[in-house]
């Protein structure tokens, strides 16, 4: 065989080698563009996802709390105060009592008295306050975790058919994180936790003090001078302060009981209003602190 047949049977071999690699090259340059056009979509729809849920996140910020939530925090306050109110006459027969006036002035003294209204007519108030949260905390973690899976449906039926099972599949960890977060931070123990502060800082202590500095500035001080009444008597004999102290005491109850039972009750009133508003305000914040410090982890 000729050297030109060699060098032609040679060149024939190669063409098709030739063809195979300029046709595979071709093909990497067509699709070049389409894995740039997919890595673009990819990202819009990550950002797009991102701010989908920002926004999620910003609309349940602003939004009221659950209806069944504030049902909930204003019949516990309700509970939670019911029995204060129902001790208030037994609390006012042991104030105009022989020993209740002179335990009090006592307990005036040494700075107690805060202590003896606590136990004989706020006993419990906090552990109800404080169990009306778990209740509510239930509430919200429901709500959210509806609201979560209702944002889920409209985010995915916003998009054109052609991208929903993309978009699907990068929302769902996202949907995932967030059901995870909201089942803690929105709970039980995380609501149960921010409203048992309330029943200690404001419920009792407020309540309390309230009472304390109206004994102290009315009703005390008008057993301050049945005091008095009792010590001249006891110069005179110890038979006449007897009749002395039970005459004053009879007299301050007959005409200051009524009144200083309508400003306890108001008082109670004052404070219960206090801890319902608390109540409602500690529970947005929790519902704030979950959404505005969160991103899903898929999505930083």
């Amino acid at each position: 065989m000729s050297s030109r047949d060699t060098e032609n049977g040679e060149a024939g071999r190669e063409t098709p080698r030739n063809g195979r690699k300029a046709w595979a090259g071709r093909t990497i340059l067509a699709l070049v563009p389409l894995a740039i056009l997919a890595a673009t979509g990819h990202h819009m729809l990550h950002q797009r996802l991102e701010e989908q849920f920002r926004r999620f996140g910003q609309e349940r910020i602003r939004a009221p709390l659950p209806e069944e939530a504030r049902r909930l925090i204003d019949r516990g306050v309700e509970d939670a105060f019911a029995p204060v109110y129902d001790r208030i006459p037994e609390f006012l027969d042991w104030h105009y009592s022989f020993f209740g006036q002179y335990t009090e002035l006592g307990l005036m003294l040494v700075g107690r008295l805060e202590g003896a209204i606590e136990s004989r007519l706020l006993g419990g108030l906090e552990e109800r306050i404080s169990a009306t949260g778990e209740d509510v905390g239930r509430v919200m973690q429901e709500e959210m975790l509806a609201e979560l899976e209702r944002w889920f449906d409209r985010d995915i039926a916003s998009l054109p058919p052609g991208v929903r099972t993309t978009y699907e599949r990068m929302l769902e960890p996202v949907l995932e994180d967030a059901r995870r977060r909201f089942t803690v931070s929105v709970g039980p123990t995380a609501v149960g936790a921010a409203v048992a502060g309330v029943g200690a800082s404001i419920g009792v202590r407020a309540v309390a003090t309230g009472i304390a500095e109206r004994l102290v500035g009315g009703a005390a001080v008008r057993s301050g001078v049945s005091a008095l009444g009792r010590a001249a008597g006891l110069i005179v004999a110890a038979g006449a302060a007897v009749g002395i102290d039970f005459a004053l005491r009879e007299l301050d109850e007959m005409f200051h009981r009524e009144e200083l039972e309508r400003e306890l009750t108001a008082l109670v009133d004052e404070q219960k209003e206090r801890v319902r508003v608390a109540l409602l305000g500690v529970v947005y914040d929790v519902k704030a602190e979950a959404l505005g410090n969160f991103i899903p982890a898929q999505l930083r």
